[in-house]
């Protein structure tokens, strides 16, 4: 098991029965993706190439604050990094490439992912609010639209077009 999932671990035991509240951002977003990955994952967790730097991106973003780029940009809010993490796990199948994930000014999330083939982009402009962008390379077929909670479009894309 890798460093940062056995650090995500060990926060879930110290925090048990404690309100989200009184927890650092660190073990805020720990409490909330660790339930949705056990419920779903039935293999071993290592199995899942994406998840180890995607979690460690996530967790460098939650310790960005106000005007961390020096030109008044916003932090990330804690539910936004956490919806993030959410979406992830509903499209992502266990091989699938890892996004790049980027800090935008008003606070939200950009997820990208890059081949020869296709480029998507997801921002996550805060929690069931997103908008997608996708163009196929060798179609020379671009669309957006907005999205809130039904992802299958995106799993569909993500399975397809970026898998290792």
């Amino acid at each position: 098991m890798s460093e940062a999932l056995r650090e995500i671990r060990g926060d879930e035991r110290r925090f048990v029965g404690r309100s989200l509240g009184s927890l650092s951002t660190d073990a805020q977003i720990a409490a909330v993706i660790r339930p949705p990955l056990a419920q779903t994952v039935t293999g071993a967790i290592n199995d899942l190439d994406w998840l180890v730097p995607v979690v460690r991106r996530i967790l460098e973003l939650a310790h960005l604050r106000k005007d961390w780029d020096k030109r008044g940009s916003a932090s990330v809010p804690v539910d936004t990094l956490v919806f993030v993490l959410v979406i992830l796990e509903q499209i992502m199948p266990p091989d699938a490439r890892a996004p790049s994930i980027v800090p935008l000014g008003h606070g939200g999330i950009q997820l990208l992912w890059h081949s020869s083939e296709a480029e998507l982009e997801v921002e996550v402009v805060k929690p069931n609010e997103l908008i997608a962008f996708y163009r196929d390379q060798h179609r020379d077929h671009e669309e957006e639209w907005p999205l809130s909670t039904d992802l299958s479009a995106l799993e569909k894309i993500v399975r397809r077009d970026f898998r290792r």
